[in-house]
């Protein structure tokens, strides 16, 4: 998730990270994991484990 985030503050318009990222992590937990990146904020987004791994599974199913 950091990974996107970082990718989200470089370039918050790019159309596939917002895909990912809303898809797996959910765009408000992005844009939370960004703050503490930007010194913002102390904590950071948080990750459900069964959203991604169902998400996951649904997005390697259409390639």
């Amino acid at each position: 998730m950091i990974n996107m985030a970082h990718l989200y503050i470089d370039d918050f318009e790019n159309e596939l990270t917002l895909q990912y990222a809303n898809t797996l992590f959910g765009f408000q937990n992005i844009h939370n994991e960004a703050q503490p990146i930007q010194g913002k904020s102390m904590y950071g987004g948080k990750i459900s484990l069964k959203r991604f791994f169902d998400e996951l599974i649904l997005q390697s199913k259409t390639f």
